[in-house]
């Protein structure tokens, strides 16, 4: 993977959840209610101010010195520790700047906050050479329950030759620059960026108002989107892009460089897109073989890809794969993939988070 991305104006992760939230400087977005803006505005304050019943400590990482950490693997290495029993919310205010580190954050409760998107970046290059070695790419690792993010910048620069290379990985959650490994998740207003399954996994993962946006990668490559992993029919995973958009990134090139919106990684591949902006450089076909020279009739029998009402001079579906396991679905289906029926958020999202819960 090609500088993998994941920039974050606001990531929350609650178990196996996250969601993005944009914020414009130091203030959280006007449609954040007020419960939520005192939850994910963090600092010292009071347990109750929080919605919390723990105790909030708060650390400070400058490069420059003036805080109480110059890295941010010094802030987590100093972490008190957090149990059932004894539990307490642990703050990292990051100053900006480029911190060239790798991150792997086990502890629970742990909020990691910048001084915005593209000001505090915490950069990796570190990428896969051998197989199975794609999980130890990523740039920051969460695997702490009630992780959370926000106005920062999480990237992986590995060039090509870096093969698939992880910007953020957390179970809570993942990402190729995405991982959504499993559970369930919901992704709200994020930018996220790539070129060959950027976003992949087998988690059950609605990505609502998101930008994906699409770079080249290397000569002679296809770009595609995502790679979900659903193993067996009875897995109840998939992913759900719900009033997104799929556009090149700013100043990409992509002319010549043909883009698709998945491909099986596992034979009951498990993707909808529905109500987003599908831009032109959507491939006709819209979705691919696992290996594009190499056609395998019993996948494409066994995929479940879906599109509804998409808009955009890529959501033409006419000339889209002829494939037993892809269809143009109606609204009822399409029902079946909103946040509450597809990862059933009312009984797990807090109130305050202002997300569709049906169709547009």
């Amino acid at each position: 993977m090609k500088n993998t991305s994941l920039q974050l104006p606001l990531l929350l992760v609650v178990a196996a959840l996250v969601c993005c939230l944009p914020t414009s400087g130091a203030e959280l977005p006007g449609w954040a209610k007020p419960r939520l803006q005192r939850l994910l505005r963090g600092g010292a304050r009071s347990a109750a101010a929080h919605g919390r019943r723990f105790p909030v400590v708060e650390v400070t990482v400058a490069k420059n010195g003036s805080g109480d950490y110059r890295t941010i693997a010094a802030a987590l290495a100093a972490a008190p520790k957090s149990t059932k029993k004894v539990r307490s919310s642990y703050t990292i205010r990051i100053g900006e700047g480029t911190y060239i580190e790798q991150l792997n954050t086990t502890r629970r409760d742990v909020t990691l906050f910048g001084d915005g998107v593209g000001k505090t970046v915490i950069t990796g290059n570190r990428g896969s050479l051998k197989h199975g070695d794609m999980p130890s790419s990523a740039t920051v690792t969460a695997s702490g329950r009630g992780f959370m993010a926000r106005d920062l910048t999480i990237q992986n620069t590995a060039g090509p030759e870096g093969n698939q290379s992880l910007a953020l990985r957390s179970s809570s959650n993942h990402t190729d620059t995405l991982y959504a490994e499993n559970g369930l998740q919901l992704y709200l207003d994020s930018v996220i960026s790539g070129t060959v399954d950027f976003v992949f996994g087998n988690a059950k993962a609605v990505f609502q108002r998101c930008h994906l946006l699409v770079r080249r990668g290397r000569e002679g490559a296809h770009n595609i989107i995502t790679a979900q992993g659903r193993d067996k029919p009875g897995d109840d995973t998939g992913f759900s892009f719900q009033n997104c958009s799929i556009m090149a990134k700013p100043n990409e090139n992509l002319t010549g460089v043909e883009t698709f919106l998945g491909r099986p990684w596992k034979n009951h591949s498990h993707v909808i897109f529905m109500q987003s902006f599908l831009d032109g450089i959507v491939h006709p076909k819209g979705w691919v073989e696992w290996d594009k020279s190499k056609h395998v009739l019993e996948t494409t029998k066994t995929v479940s890809y879906m599109e509804f009402n998409n808009t955009g001079p890529g959501s033409d579906t006419s000339r889209r794969v002829n494939w037993e396991g892809f269809s143009v679905v109606d609204a009822s289906k399409a029902e079946e993939y909103t946040v509450d029926r597809f990862i059933h958020g009312t009984q797990w999202l807090p109130n305050a988070l202002n997300y569709k819960p049906g169709l547009y």
